[in-house]
């Protein structure tokens, strides 16, 4: 290849999005019930947004055990990302990922 160097990311960052996305359709699978899946994956060179939305019930607010949502929330804070999730206002619940990515040169 010609040309400049192509920035990239650190390749933690990098990964983030990439190993939330199964890990979401891994819980809906599980436990949403949900009988459709909408995945939007949006960015910059600096920025990714993942949204994964469903038509589920979304999680038992009861059950407190091993949360995945937890454990990908986590990540993407020490990351310096935010995850977020929410019942959507016409039914199914939707999980949204954020995270500004540090570009190398």
């Amino acid at each position: 290849m010609s040309g400049p160097p192509r920035p990239t990311a650190e390749p933690a960052a990098e990964a983030l999005p990439i190993r939330v996305l199964p890990e979401s359709e891994t819980g809906l699978a599980r436990h949403s019930g949900a009988s459709r899946r909408d995945i939007a994956l949006t960015g910059t060179t600096e920025h990714a947004r993942l949204a994964v939305t469903d038509s589920g019930h979304g999680p038992d607010p009861s059950d407190v055990s091993g949360s995945g949502l937890h454990d990908r929330a986590e990540r993407l804070t020490a990351a310096g990302g935010r995850l977020a999730s929410e019942p959507e206002p016409q039914g199914g619940f939707r999980v949204t990922g954020e995270l500004s990515v540090p570009v190398v040169t």
